[in-house]
């Protein structure tokens, strides 16, 4: 996640959706940042809102913050935590991830694995793009969702935030 308190802007960070890119373009215009430990990179809407929103209110009461994250279409987003869930250095046994490893099932055993839910195997835990933006009462808690087949729409809104020319190159 990144903050421009100066722009007024927060990216969440979507897990496989483009953060990587996005976050290298606007490193230099944000002042908060959180990265390296996917639980830090990725804070969902619930989280923003709960900690980083009401001590960022507290802080700079006069400063509004919009939010935005980029989300891609459902069936490539699972495919692409397939694709990276099947790397083979989680095939080996010592990694300590080897329960998330994905190369020796389909990807509709991926899928239909992801739709048991609850019950699902540690690889196919892989949470949803619904409940990244949702806050505690169901509302959506996101001011801006762009679509990562629509990066142009992207680059155009930081472009105007931060007043020079946005672009992405392609990271992971």
């Amino acid at each position: 996640m990144k903050i421009s308190t100066k722009h007024g802007f927060a990216f969440l960070c979507m897990p496989k959706c483009a953060s990587t890119s996005v976050e290298t373009a606007i490193r230099k215009y944000c002042n908060v940042h959180f990265w390296g430990y996917p639980a830090l990179k990725h804070i969902d809407a619930k989280d923003f809102h709960r900690y980083i929103l009401a001590f960022h209110r507290k802080a700079l009461p006069k400063v509004s913050i919009e939010t935005f994250c980029i989300m891609r279409e459902p069936i490539e987003w699972l495919h692409s935590w397939y694709k990276y869930r099947s790397r083979d250095e989680l095939k080996e046994a010592a990694h300590p991830f080897r329960r998330n490893y994905t190369g020796d099932i389909s990807f509709n055993q991926f899928v239909d694995s992801y739709l048991a839910g609850d019950d699902a195997p540690s690889y196919a835990k892989v949470g949803s793009q619904a409940e990244f933006v949702r806050l505690e009462d169901g509302t959506i808690g996101v001011d801006r969702i762009f679509r990562l087949e629509r990066m142009e729409q992207v680059s155009e809104y930081l472009t105007e935030k931060v007043g020079e020319e946005i672009t992405f190159s392609h990271r992971n």
